[in-house]
């Protein structure tokens, strides 16, 4: 079915490439325009899709943060939210990590704080260009870090690790860390957990982020979260489907991107269509939570941003 909405969904950006070149652009602008006047229950049938998606965002002001509360504490890294210096006394072992939990991407703002008062520092210096808040997690520098690239349909229990990875510390180009397929260390017991924890918050697809002290560890499941994120279905090292140049142009990065995006965009779409007919999602929070999406878009003043940290 995911595979038949992705091909619909890449048929109908072939006919809009298809009108735009026939110069009809004027005429879509005037129905872009006038639709959401026009029939508005359209405009939030497609809002009430996108938040859909990933059922845990609308239960809290982030939906990281909140994913990270909402499973048992033995599975996430020791995690506590900051939004006032007194938040920080809730830090409870450094050296910490203090980073962003909105408006950030490429580890930016992302630092390991050694006591109180350097964490306070930080907080003064950092807080009102990201909106006071952040998050603070314990530094766990003997473990690996690994990310899960994973999807799960509403309808099933279980769900499908495309690929797992391993984040080395070699940094690349832009100053992440580089990460390297691993998918020989996937074991059933490492697979029933990552189910489990999709199933306890709400998180459909995407990446997630999560550390073990060694592969024994993995192997057994004895994992702490991280993080969890929107992202594609398959490879790790996959490509986005556009990218800045030198002189920041736009720079196209094949078809073969461009078909996985479509895909992991159908995907998204019946994920949430899916949530809405099971009953996954309240009608009445998703309406009280329309200008959180709206000041989330202004205060980032990037798409790729609404959802949380990429």
């Amino acid at each position: 079915m995911e595979l038949i909405l992705a091909s619909l969904l890449i048929l109908c950006l072939l006919v809009v490439l298809f009108l735009w070149k026939k110069e009809l652009h004027k005429s879509m602008a005037k129905m872009i325009f006038w639709t959401p006047v026009l029939f508005p229950w359209l405009v939030w049938l497609i809002y009430w899709t996108l938040i859909a998606q990933q059922t845990f965002w609308l239960q809290g002001l982030n939906r990281k943060d909140y994913a990270l509360f909402l499973a048992p504490g033995q599975m996430n890294a020791d995690t506590v939210r900051i939004q006032s210096e007194d938040d920080i006394a809730k830090i409870r072992s450094y050296p910490s990590v203090i980073k962003p939990n909105i408006c950030t991407t490429a580890n930016r703002g992302v630092t390991v704080v050694f006591n109180e008062m350097e964490a306070v520092n930080y907080f003064k210096l950092n807080a009102s260009q990201f909106a006071y808040d952040m998050i603070g997690q314990t530094f766990l520098s003997e473990h690996h870090e690994f990310s899960v690239m994973y999807f799960r349909l509403p309808y099933y229990s279980t769900g499908t690790i495309k690929t797992l990875g391993i984040r080395r510390k070699n940094f690349n180009a832009i100053g992440q860390y580089s990460i390297e397929a691993v998918n020989e260390l996937i074991t059933s017991r490492l697979k029933d957990h990552i189910d489990e924890y999709s199933r306890k918050v709400g998180w459909y697809f995407g990446r997630g982020d999560f550390r073990a002290k060694s592969l024994d560890h993995l192997a057994n499941a004895n994992i702490q979260w991280m993080e969890v994120n929107f992202g594609s279905l398959g490879d790790i090292a996959e490509k986005n489907n556009m990218v800045r140049g030198p002189k920041s142009e736009l720079i196209f990065q094949g078809f073969p991107n461009w078909f996985r995006s479509a895909r992991t965009a159908a995907i998204g779409v019946y994920i949430g269509v899916m949530n809405i007919l099971m009953g996954h999602i309240n009608f009445c929070e998703s309406i009280s939570n329309v200008h959180r999406l709206i000041g989330r878009y202004s205060l980032c003043g990037n798409h790729e941003h609404l959802w949380g940290r990429e």
